[in-house]
């Protein structure tokens, strides 16, 4: 750092903080003035500067443009340390991806700063597990091939001060603990004053030391005593605001806190050091297991090209920090009609699996809550009720977000976790909303005027076409509008210049909040939830179905869906679906997946194929939209899926136009694959995240008194949580600390067996239970001959030939079986290399619901085979044990060429494979449509979906 002296002298000169302190020496880390040729002074002695600067990174020399200090913002004024992310078991192929990466001895480089279109034609082809990594020219690193991440070589953060001991602001760890306890079951001040009234009064600490014991008294105490504590150092506040509308004066509340505070407490977590993001980076894997031709990966946001093109926007020692905006409204009364208005910020920042947290550090932050819009006795038509609520509501927003709008464009310095001081450009990358909420934010006027869409200008009636593009709305476009149309001379002419683009006359404060090298068009999200399940499926198609059966049909239906065998995590339907009311969205995604087997004959011939292909493909976008890793094969095949909708629906529309071909959240689907490509994949922005927050604010609302200061209260309620949950996470470190644990934790030793028995076992004689199963299954009459034919042909020790005697077959007797009701069964994802779980149970009795047996995926070594679980046992024969599933084989026969479903034959046969040869376990319906059909589920999943993809 520079001396006392130089300080001094640079205060008397008028220089801000931000420019003394804005050059990073890319040697030592340390910063120095940005004026007076202090980096070329520096540079100069520096003890961590190489004798030699290798070909793949940038040289130095600050003498070239003494007297230009921006140049001395070099690329490599950043930070030089890789970011960790979510992607440890990187893409190897389309689609499968490998969970492990080679790193070749030779990996050929790339120089930073060179153009990234000739960076490009540079990717070598890739071997079966490799990735390639392309880093962003300001990150001064080299481009090639990824290998382990190691944590970060800078400076250590502050330690935390002596007088703030682990458990502060609680006084002792039995507060602490109490604390945790109310807020984790969101206790009220009644329970919390019952409890504590109890445990003083029983003494239930008394035989601690003093120190140790329990010392709050009520709820007051608790509440006042999180009041104390740094980290509610930026408490809400509440702002008054007016807006002119009409002639008329409103005034309105909006609770807010700095946002920049909030985010500056994530940003200089010590925790989330060596997983913070710096620079966006592109990743790329091998196209095929034929083609070896690179191909681009998208898993989290930095893998973008939203957050690259922010990053080439400003100086390349300044960083991007990624937000998430999610903002919705939300009632908290089952009754009276009261809502709240919540506004939530993530830091992108941070991996995906950090920032879903919701019990942990990392996850949304709220940072205020929006008034309701409030006419009083002031008369206005619908239309002018509307454009006031939406003034109401960004004369709020510019409050919440006032903070961001200097630090945006011109960046603030701001303390990372590892210590170091960097400038930071907090910018609006997404923002996850519904449709109408799109519509306030970005200042349109709705579904029914002549350009509905908050990205592009697409005229109302061609919505339907989803293959067309069209010009994209832009900021200067909208100011320009705004402009003219205040300077209109009659209300006609104004109202015709804001029709052209269907906007609203007033200031979008987006515009402001949101540096100009990006825009609130640009930040808008794909939302299958609300635009799928809720909007295409949930409010256009199902209504349609559902309406044209008629009542016999519609029980056939709800028998078929109470069929359905009893799956985990799949949700069941005991009672049916055409009587569902207040159907959630996973309900409606559920119901798409599997309906159109189900339906097939229901359905009116004239309707059958139109409406098959619609349902269909549409589940399939659905399942491809929720993809938490995509590649270049699977977004082109998401756009194919697309193309066959488009066709599919507008034919059903022609059919049946009650159903609508002109609508948003149809259209939306066009821009699906382009969002993916610029924001990554929706799992990091979807508004169900936001959503799955509401019922933490049904439940804090419920422990106010219902008074006008009921969002004080619950704000209250939020930080208190927060600050306990920031406790904990310093009590959890400070204890891994003590007990001598280590950051990293090596790979956990892999099991032998993939495929584990378990459940209560039952031994007997295997001539026992061979009777047992000829008994309850008349197919089952060869049990005995065709398990020595198996053991024979397949153990290896009795023999392996197909032609022999029934002499030369082991003998069973006196042998013993093992029974097993579980299988577990390990499985390694096609999407991301993951390691996944299904559990697969074979029992006449499964929670007193009924017999449950399983079907399963196996390799029956030509390929992918279909089987029922008809028992699975340990044999032991010859001293070893044999673990075998007595199976019911499906043969495979094609896909239905109306549904697309794989269909498969009960030839009534019955087998033995060993459980080692079990893949997975599937889901397998059972219309009856035709005797001894069944349907394969291959798109519940997208593991399923990749491994069956290319099945017949």
């Amino acid at each position: 750092m520079p001396s006392k002296q130089r300080r001094r002298k640079a205060a008397a000169q008028n220089v801000d903080a931000a420019s003394r302190n804005s050059w990073e020496c890319p040697f030592c880390r340390r910063l120095f003035a940005n004026y007076k040729n202090g980096p070329k002074k520096h540079l100069r002695s520096c003890p961590r500067k190489p004798q030699a600067i290798t070909t793949n990174r940038i040289q130095i020399d600050p003498s070239e443009n003494d007297n230009d200090d921006v140049s001395l913002c070099s690329d490599l004024a950043g930070s030089s340390i890789p970011s960790l992310g979510r992607n440890r078991h990187a893409p190897s192929s389309h689609p499968i991806l490998p969970s492990s990466i080679h790193t070749p001895e030779t990996s050929p480089t790339i120089e930073p700063g060179i153009d990234s279109e000739n960076e490009s034609a540079r990717i070598p082809d890739l071997g079966e597990s490799e990735v390639w990594i392309q880093r962003h020219p300001s990150s001064g690193l080299a481009s090639g091939y990824a290998t382990e991440q190691t944590p970060r070589a800078t400076a250590t953060a502050d330690p935390q001060p002596a007088r703030l001991h682990r458990f502060f602001p609680l006084r002792t760890e039995a507060d602490f603990l109490q604390a945790e306890v109310f807020s984790r079951n969101n206790c009220s001040d009644g329970h919390m004053n019952e409890q504590l009234a109890v445990l003083h009064k029983t003494g239930a600490y008394s035989n601690r030391p003093v120190s140790e014991r329990l010392t709050l008294k009520d709820a007051n105490d608790y509440h006042s005593t999180l009041a104390r504590s740094p980290g509610v150092s930026d408490h809400f506040s509440t702002h008054s605001f007016t807006t002119s509308f009409k002639g008329h004066d409103f005034t309105h509340e909006v609770r807010s806190r700095p946002v920049i505070q909030a985010l500056n407490q994530i940003v200089s977590d010590p925790d989330f050091a060596k997983e913070f993001v710096l620079h966006p980076e592109q990743r790329f894997v091998r196209r095929s297991e034929s083609d070896p031709r690179p191909m681009r990966v998208w898993e989290e946001l930095q893998h973008g090209d939203d957050w690259r093109k922010m990053q080439d926007s400003i100086p390349p020692n300044h960083f991007v920090l990624y937000l998430v905006v999610y903002i919705d409204e939300t009632n908290v009364s089952t009754i009276g009609g009261v809502s709240v208005w919540p506004i939530y910020v993530w830091v992108g920042n941070l991996p995906a699996a950090t920032r879903k947290r919701r019990k942990k550090k990392g996850g949304a932050v709220l940072v205020g809550y929006l008034p309701e819009a409030r006419n009083g006795d002031i008369p206005m038509s619908d239309s002018e009720l509307a454009e006031f609520r939406v003034r109401v509501y960004h004369d709020a927003l510019a409050i919440v977000f006032e903070s961001l709008k200097i630090p945006a464009r011109y960046g603030i310095p701001m303390k990372c976790g590892d210590g170091q001081i960097r400038i930071f450009h907090p910018t609006i990358g997404i923002i996850a909303a519904d449709y109408k909420e799109l519509c306030r934010i970005v200042c349109i006027l709705g579904s029914k005027s002549r350009f509905p869409c908050p990205i592009c200008l697409v005229p109302n009636e061609e919505q339907g076409d989803l293959l067309r593009t069209w010009l994209l709305r832009t900021v200067k476009e909208n100011q320009d509008l705004v402009t003219n149309a205040i300077e209109a001379s009659t209300n006609r002419e104004r109202h015709e210049i804001l029709h052209e683009q269907s906007i609203r006359g007033m200031k979008n404060v987006f515009h402001d909040i949101i540096p100009s090298f990006f825009s609130v068009y640009l930040a808008v999200a794909a939302d299958p939830l609300h635009q799928i399940e809720q909007g295409i499926f949930g409010k256009h198609i199902w209504p349609w179905l559902r309406d044209s059966l008629s009542n016999s049909q519609a029980t056939i239906l709800d028998t078929r869906f109470k069929c359905i065998p009893q799956y985990p995590d799949f949700k069941h339907f005991p009672n049916g679906i055409t009587k569902l009311k207040n159907i959630t969205g996973t309900e409606f995604g559920v119901i798409l997946r599997v309906i159109s087997p189900l339906i097939e004959d229901l359905l009116a011939l004239a309707d059958r194929k139109a409406a098959l292909m619609t349902i269909r493909s549409l589940a399939t976008i659905h399942l491809l939209s929720k993809f938490t890793t995509h590649t270049e094969a699977t977004l082109e095949h998401l756009e194919e899926q697309i193309a066959l909708f488009n066709t599919a629906y507008s034919d059903l529309a022609a059919l049946h136009p009650s159903i609508g071909l002109s609508y948003p959240k149809l259209h939306s689907l066009s821009h699906l694959a382009d969002i993916i490509r610029r924001k990554s994949t929706t799992d990091n922005y979807h508004t169900g995240l936001g959503e799955a927050l509401h019922p933490q604010s049904k439940i804090d609302y419920r422990h106010t008194n219902h008074q006008d200061t009921f969002q004080d209260q619950m704000l209250r309620t939020y930080q208190e949580r927060e600050l306990l949950i920031r406790v904990r996470a310093r009590i959890d470190q400070q204890n891994a600390v003590d007990d001598g644990e280590s950051g990293h934790i090596g790979d956990e030793t892999s099991r032998a067996d993939r495929v584990e028995l378990g459940g209560h076992r039952t031994k007997m004689l295997t001539s026992t239970y061979a009777h047992e199963r000829i008994a309850c299954d008349p197919g089952a009459r060869h049990f005995v001959r065709e398990l020595r034919t198996f053991l024979y042909q397949e153990a290896g020790r009795f023999g392996n030939t197909f032609h022999f005697r029934e002499r030369a077959l082991p003998s069973l007797e006196g042998t013993t079986v093992s029974l097993h009701k579980v299988l577990r069964i390990e499985y390694v994802s096609l999407l991301d290399s993951r390691s996944g779980l299904d559990v697969a149970r074979v029992t006449d009795s499964w929670r007193r619901k009924g017999a449950r047996y399983d079907h399963v995926l196996y390799d029956d070594r030509r390929g992918l085979a279909v089987a029922q679980l008809l028992g699975v046992f340990t044999l032991k024969i010859a001293g070893d044990n044999y673990p075998i599933a007595y199976i019911r084989p499906l043969r495979v026969l094609r896909r239905n060429f109306r549904t697309s479903y794989i269909e498969l034959r009960d030839e009534h046969v019955r087998n033995f494979i060993f459980v080692g040869s079990i893949i997975r376990s599937c889901i397998v319906l059972s219309p009856g449509i035709r005797p001894d059909v069944h349907v394969l589920h291959d798109v519940e999943g997208p593991d399923m979906y990749l491994r069956l993809m290319s099945l017949h």
